[in-house]
C-alpha cells in the first residue's frame, strides 16, 4: 500500500500542478490545445475533415485573442500572428482558401443561397490579398459584408461567426499601414455588432491604436445600444478636436454625422454641431486617408438622400458644398451624374453610377458608353438637357465677365456636360435623341458639333438608317429664312 501510494502520489501531484496552471493560464490551455489538433492533421485526411479541425484550431485561438490579449501569449499572437512556429495567420489563409474552394465546387452540383456567400468571400479575399490600394480593401470589405448578410439571412452561424469574422482579420493583417488595419477592423466591429456579439466589439476597439477609429468605434457601440443621440454626436465631435492629424478630424466628423442618419437624425439640424470648414488650398498627397474621407463623404450624400430629410432645407449649405468637394479628391469620382439622380431621390441608378466609377475611374467615355446601356432614353435626355440648360444660363450669366470672351468654351462645355461634353459623348447623346425621337436637338448636335469630327458619317448613317426617323416627314427646327442671312 505505502508502494503504491509512493507510485501514484507524483503523479497525483503532478496532475494537479497541471491542472493548477491550466486554470492560473488559460491561454496556454487554450493554445496547446489549438496545436495538438492541429498537428494531428494529415495529408491523407478527407478535405471535410481538414476543414473541420482548422476550424476548431482558429476558434480556439481567437478565443485567445478575444478573452486574454492583455497575456504574453496573447500580445505575442496579437503582435506576430504566430507563437514560435505556429503561425496562424497562415493557417487562417490556408483554412479560408481551402474552405471556399471546396464548397465552391460542390455548388456546381448542388446550388444555393449560400453559394452567393462563398463567391462574394473569394472576391473579397483575392481582393485584399492583392490589395496595393485603399479602394481595394473597401471593395474586400463590402464583399465580406456581403457574405455576412447571406449567411446570416441563411442561419449559417458557423460561416457568420468564423468564416467571414477569419476573412476580415486575415484582411486587417494583410493591411501594410496601421490606419489599413484599423479601417479593416471598425469594419469588422459592425459585423460583431449586427450578430449581436458586444464583447468581442468592445475587445477589437481597446486593441485599436488609430485614435480615430476608437471614436468611430465608439459611436458603434453607442448606435448599437439605442444610446446614439444628438448629444452623444455632439461630445464625440468635441472629443474628435483633440486628434492630432486635421484629416482624421474631418473623417471623424463626416463619419458621426453619417451615424446620426443611421439612426434617424438629422446632422444638417441645429441641434447637431456640424460644421464641415473648407479646406483651403488642395492636397498635394492622395493617400489612404484623403481618399477614405473621399468614400464617407460619398457616404454622406447617400444617407442624406434616403432619408426623410432629404429634401429639408438647411443653412449648412456651405457644409454640404465641402462635402461634396470632398468626393472629387484623388478623381476617384465625378458626382455630376450621381447628384443628378440621387436629387432625383433615384438612388439605385446613382449607386450604378458609383460603384461604376469606383471600380472602373472617372473616364468620360467609359462612363457615357455605360450611361447609354443602364438608363432609358428618357432619363438620358433629361440628364443631358439639364447640363445643357444649366451650361448656357452659366456662360449668360458670366458674358460680361472680365475674360469672359477669351475662355476656351470647349473646354468649359466639356467639364460641364459630363460625361456628354466631348465628341464620342455627344455622338452617344445624337443617338438617344434620335431614339428618342427629339430630331431637332439630334441635328443640332450634328451641325454643332459633329460635323467635320470622325463621329459625322457614323451619326449620319444613324439618323437616315433609323427606324424612328420618317423620311417623308418635313421636320420644322427653327427659321430657315432667318438662319440663311445671318449665317
Amino acid at each position: 500500500m505505502k508502494k503504491f501510494l509512493s507510485i501514484i502520489t507524483p503523479v497525483i501531484l503532478l496532475q494537479g500542478s497541471i491542472l493548477a496552471s491550466e486554470n492560473a493560464n488559460p491561454e496556454r490551455s487554450l493554445l496547446s490545445s489549438a496545436i495538438k489538433i492541429y498537428t494531428s492533421i494529415s495529408p491523407d485526411e478527407d478535405v471535410k475533415s481538414r476543414i473541420a479541425k482548422t476550424a476548431l484550431t482558429i476558434k480556439k485561438i481567437d478565443e485567445i485573442l478575444e478573452k486574454y490579449s492583455n497575456t504574453d501569449t496573447g500580445l505575442e499572437l496579437l503582435s506576430t500572428g504566430s507563437f514560435g512556429k505556429f503561425n496562424i495567420e497562415k493557417i487562417r489563409k490556408s483554412y479560408l482558401t481551402e474552405l471556399i474552394d471546396f464548397n465552391l465546387k460542390t455548388c456546381g452540383s448542388i446550388p444555393s443561397f449560400n453559394c452567393l456567400g462563398y463567391i462574394s468571400l473569394d472576391n473579397g479575399n483575392k481582393k485584399c490579398n492583392n490589395a496595393n490600394s485603399f479602394s481595394q480593401f473597401l471593395s474586400a470589405s463590402n464583399n465580406f459584408r456581403n457574405a455576412y448578410k447571406i449567411f446570416k439571412s441563411q442561419g449559417d452561424s458557423a460561416n457568420t461567426e468564423l468564416v467571414v469574422l477569419s476573412s476580415y482579420r486575415n484582411c486587417a493583417n494583410s493591411a501594410k499601414s496601421r490606419f489599413g488595419k484599423d479601417f479593416i477592423n471598425s469594419r469588422l466591429i459592425n459585423v460583431m455588432l449586427d450578430s449581436g456579439d458586444e464583447s468581442k466589439a468592445v475587445g477589437l476597439t481597446q486593441n485599436m491604436k488609430t485614435p480615430l477609429f476608437k471614436i468611430l468605434a465608439a459611436a458603434d457601440i453607442r448606435v448599437y445600444k439605442g444610446k446614439y443621440d444628438y448629444a452623444t454626436f455632439n461630445k464625440l465631435v468635441e472629443k474628435s478636436k483633440s486628434l492630432q492629424s486635421k484629416s482624421d478630424r474631418e473623417s471623424a466628423l463626416i463619419n458621426l454625422a453619417n451615424k446620426l442618419y443611421n439612426v434617424n437624425l438629422d446632422p444638417l439640424s441645429n441641434s447637431a454641431d456640424f460644421k464641415l470648414p473648407p479646406r483651403i488650398g488642395s492636397s498635394n498627397t492622395c493617400d489612404e486617408k484623403e481618399k477614405y474621407i473621399g468614400e464617407i463623404s460619398m457616404d454622406f450624400l447617400f444617407k442624406k438622400a434616403k432619408s426623410k430629410y432629404a429634401n429639408v432645407r438647411s443653412s449648412k449649405y456651405q457644409t454640404i458644398t465641402n462635402i461634396k468637394a470632398n468626393t472629387q479628391r484623388c478623381d476617384s469620382y465625378n458626382i455630376t451624374p450621381i447628384v443628378f439622380f440621387l436629387d432625383d431621390g433615384d438612388i439605385e441608378k446613382a449607386s450604378s453610377i458609383r460603384e461604376f466609377q469606383s471600380n472602373r475611374g472617372i473616364n468620360q467615355n467609359l462612363l457615357a458608353n455605360h450611361l447609354t446601356k443602364i438608363l432609358d432614353t428618357d432619363d438620358i435626355i433629361r440628364y443631358y438637357s439639364n447640363l445643357k440648360n444649366d451650361f448656357e444660363k452659366w456662360k449668360k450669366f458670366n458674358s460680361n465677365s472680365y475674360g469672359f470672351d477669351k475662355r476656351n468654351l470647349k473646354v468649359d462645355e466639356e467639364r460641364k456636360l459630363y460625361p456628354f461634353g466631348n465628341n464620342f459623348g455627344k455622338n452617344a447623346i445624337f443617338k438617344s435623341m434620335i431614339d428618342g425621337n427629339e430630331v431637332c436637338s439630334a441635328s443640332e448636335i450634328l451641325f454643332k458639333d459633329l460635323r467635320g469630327t470622325k463621329y459625322e458619317v457614323e451619326a449620319v448613317s444613324y439618323f437616315i438608317t433609323s427606324p424612328i426617323i420618317a423620311s417623308d416627314k418635313k421636320y420644322e427646327c427653327g427659321d430657315a429664312d432667318l438662319d440663311l442671312l445671318i449665317n
